[in-house]
């Protein structure tokens, strides 16, 4: 997912995923030149399409970072030992009492992609480079997790450079500010190339990976299919757990977040909102989330009694997953003469600045839903990946939910 580098030569990417298997492994970013190829000097002129389209998108010369945090810092962090071989990131993440801002750098291994013709097998790449111990960085240290690290989002205020990333493994959210990309290029080569040495960068937690770190409010929504409601996961816990989905809008009145869990929930899988302080992508208020939807589960009366939707289409109770938000208002607004704005219109940065002009309640989104329980038959017949929905939904969320309130505030709740 692709960062404002603020600089017109050079791309940042968010790289998430599961780096094939491998773990533990830093969370990860790529930079990478534009208008260059392989060698990192000027693209030639009978180069194929292919290499053109690439370098003009700055991927033919750029390298892998990896989040390293200073030696001196793990024991802020409640880390007491650096161990390559362990999952410290989640370490800190499940610690109540750890910190919630931390500096740290983003620096490469020693593999850069050669070209076509030397292109290796994935084991010769980074990913087993990051434990390893003559390629940390002097006076740093990889700080390794988990590598089931799922959707990040972006902020879509273009004049910062910031991320939100799921945790996936353990539930948690955390933020990344890059705080000195520009400079770092300017003045620090790699070699006799100009990717910067390293990407400074800061980081937020966001929401930790223990209990009593997010509870839901459900209004009168929300109820669990064996009693009880959303408020927290299907054992009682108050946390995220495996967020998958995740969406940052910015609306008029505020930063929202769109969270969507994947975790086998047997209750039904959760869909819930987050809002953000802008200012440092703290949660607005401490702790506090915002349930909208539900899915599926094993539970789920309607597949114990083996009906779908789709009428055959039953195939198991099970869980569903939620499968990405998207803001649509820039759609299906209309300008100032009442027309449908044009594709000329929402062209560059204008789709969004249409949608960061309306707020909240009036702000129209689309989602999607996988439906594993409903896969069968006809969606079988035609090989369907899994039977599901797209629909288009608004939020309402309770009065208060998008400013920062003292304790003894109330939240008033809305059901609708």
């Amino acid at each position: 997912m692709p960062i404002n580098s603020k600089h017109k030569d050079f791309v940042v990417m968010v790289l998430a995923g599961y780096n094939h298997g491998v773990e533990p492994a830093p969370l990860k970013i790529y930079v990478g030149k534009k208008n260059v190829g392989i060698n990192g000097k000027t693209l030639a002129d009978n180069a194929t399409e292919r290499d053109k389209f690439l370098s003009r998108n700055g991927l033919l010369y750029g390298k892998i970072y990896g989040m390293a945090l200073a030696n001196e810092d793990f024991a802020k962090l409640g880390i007491d030992k650096i161990d390559l071989s362990a999952k410290m990131l989640d370490e800190y993440l499940k610690n109540p009492d750890s910190i919630n801002n931390f500096d740290v750098r983003f620096y490469p291994t020693s593999y850069q992609w050669k070209g076509w013709n030397t292109t290796p097998a994935v084991k010769d790449t980074e990913v087993f480079l990051w434990g390893n111990q003559s390629e940390q960085p002097k006076g740093y240290t990889f700080l390794v997790g988990d590598s089931k690290t799922e959707h990040p989002a972006v902020d879509p205020d273009f004049n910062n450079q910031r991320y939100l990333q799921n945790m996936t493994q353990e539930g948690g959210l955390i933020g990344i500010e890059l705080t000195n990309f520009v400079n770092e290029i300017q003045k620090t080569f790699w070699g006799s190339a100009d990717l910067p040495k390293y990407v400074s960068a800061k980081v937020t937690k966001v929401v930790g990976a223990y209990d009593g770190s997010l509870k839901l409010v459900t209004a009168d929504k929300g109820l669990k299919h064996s009693g009880g409601d959303h408020s927290t996961w299907e054992n009682g816990e108050a946390k995220m757990v495996a967020p998958d989905g995740l969406y940052w809008s910015k609306t008029s009145d505020g930063d929202v977040l769109i969270v969507d869990e994947d975790s086998g929930n047997k209750e039904g899988e959760r869909k819930y909102s987050l809002v953000i302080d802008s200012n440092n992508m703290n949660l607005m208020n401490p702790n506090e989330g915002y349930f909208l939807a539900m899915a599926g589960g094993k539970n789920n009366p309607r597949a114990e009694a083996e009906t779908a939707v789709y009428p055959g289409s039953f195939s198991k109770a099970t869980s569903s997953e939620f499968s990405g938000s998207w803001n649509i208002t820039a759609l299906v607004t209309k300008d100032e003469n009442g027309k449908f704005y044009s594709m000329d219109d929402l062209t560059g940065v204008n789709y969004e600045k249409i949608n960061q002009s309306v707020s909240l309640s009036d702000s129209t989104f689309l989602g999607v839903v996988q439906h594993k329980g409903e896969s069968g038959g006809f969606l079988k017949k035609v090989g369907a990946d899994n039977g599901g929905q797209i629909f288009i939904f608004k939020m309402n969320l309770p009065s208060g939910a998008m400013v920062k309130r003292s304790p003894s505030e109330t939240l008033k709740l809305v059901s609708n």
